[in-house]
């Protein structure tokens, strides 16, 4: 009888030590670094403190299948030359490392060494890693062999289990880095499948939520902003469908240097096609819909938009058989580089806001100005004459020299017509108008 009370309290000796049970020690790595104990205590990065205190552990753990040499863990655990005395420094951390595991989880027996200073987590000690469960879901994930709503359900547990990064408190190590790179790519990769399996169903609401989850750890993913304006565009939500291409449109400019990329263009011609949801009882609620607030000064807008206009202006004047003009902007930089540097790009992106404040300034309302390229404005001037046009294109040249203080950029312009066959050219082959 007392052999069996013994044998359900699951009591082992480990090292003269008494265990008791035997429930795994969770580690989580995704997103911060935690031990949560059988009793449900949790140690974090915080009651760490010490940077390579974490670094050892974090080896320890994910490579506690074989004896890791002192050599090893001198490479993996500081960068060259970092610390004067490897071999001391690896057994005083060590030391500091069983003393933090004997306070929290009352045991010093975690960690083992053998007889020439290598080291190895105890195999007496069960450990549920977060990143182990990770690939075994992610296997079952990617099983083309198993029915839709069960992949679904094991996408989705991938989706819960990735939490960010992989501990970035050390991402400074290369090892760190490659980890978390690599696991990554992997969540990426399920999120793709589940958006597709989620399509298929047309369950629009929980691509949304879940492409909101992924672009905290990826913010510059411009396929997961085409997937949710799609998704916006099938629910019918077309402001919020607006809002995301202005948002991905400016972030990945700002940080990419990638603009009007044609992926996001397609997604922005879906929206400007789209019907509203709903009916209206009176056009006093289209008027309300649709009317600026707040009507001054030039009109700013997107490539798309502003093709859209040209193509209406188009139309009107080829019907009254009056003239307008376009007439496009191009910075240079008489400091030419085949690639230019970081501070050229720098003086380049101020010349562009320079010029923007300028056309802000020096156009009316009912002109119309949109971003060509990286250093390049179209504008389009309303009911104005060839004449008129050249004096305010010269007008805007002269204010830009006046306030500009870099000597090494010039502008220059080209002006045209408005018609349905510059417009077709423009269409074509991006060319100079």
């Amino acid at each position: 009888m007392l052999l069996l009370l013994l044998d359900f309290l699951k009591i082992f000796v480990v090292m003269g030590k008494v265990t008791m049970g035997n429930d795994p020690i969770e580690i989580e790595t995704f997103g911060e670094f935690k031990l949560i104990g059988a009793d449900g205590k949790i140690s974090t990065e915080e009651d760490i403190r010490s940077g390579v205190m974490i670094r050892f552990l974090v080896y320890i753990l994910i490579h506690r299948d074989h004896i890791n040499t002192k050599d090893e863990l001198i490479e993996n655990l500081w960068f060259y030359g970092e610390v004067d005395n490897p071999a001391g420094t690896l057994k005083n951390l060590t030391y500091r490392v069983r003393n933090f595991l004997k306070k929290n989880f009352n045991d010093d027996s975690m960690i083992l060494s053998d007889a020439i200073g290598g080291y190895i987590w105890n195999q007496d000690i069960p450990v549920h890693l977060d990143t182990e469960e990770f690939d075994r879901c992610y296997a079952m994930a990617l099983d083309q062999t198993l029915f839709p709503d069960d992949r679904i359900i094991w996408c989705e547990k991938v989706v819960d289990i990735y939490k960010g990064a992989f501990v970035p408190k050390i991402s400074d190590m290369l090892w760190v880095t490659s980890i978390s790179a690599y696991y990554k790519n992997r969540y990426l990769r399920v999120v793709d499948e589940l958006i597709n399996l989620y399509s298929n169903q047309k369950k629009y609401d929980k691509i949304i939520n879940l492409i909101n989850k992924a672009v905290v750890f990826d913010p510059l993913n411009e396929g997961l902003y085409c997937n949710m304006i799609d998704a916006l565009v099938a629910t019918g939500n077309r402001a919020m469908a607006e809002e995301t291409y202005d948002h991905a449109s400016s972030i990945i400019y700002e940080e990419l240097g990638i603009r009007n990329s044609k992926d996001l263009s397609e997604k922005h011609e879906k929206i400007l096609k789209m019907a509203n949801g709903s009916k209206t009882d009176t056009i006093l609620e289209v008027g309300d819909n649709i009317e600026e607030g707040n009507v001054d000064g030039v009109f700013f807008c997107g490539y798309p938009v502003f093709r859209e206009i040209y193509r209406l202006e188009a139309r009107k004047i080829s019907r009254l058989r009056e003239a307008e003009y376009v007439a496009l902007f191009t910075l240079n930089n008489e400091i030419h580089t085949e690639t230019p540097s970081d501070l050229e790009k720098f003086r380049m992106d101020k010349g562009m806001k320079l010029l923007e404040n300028v056309f802000r300034v020096s156009l009316r309302v009912g002109d119309v100005v949109s971003r060509y390229s990286d250093y390049q404005y179209i504008i389009l001037l309303a009911a104005c004459s060839f004449e008129s046009t050249k004096m305010i294109v010269n007008r805007i040249i002269n204010r830009f020299n006046e306030l500009n203080t870099n000597t090494s950029l010039n502008i220059n312009y080209s002006i045209k017509e408005v018609s349905n066959e510059i417009h077709e050219r423009m269409n074509r082959d991006g060319t100079d108008t």
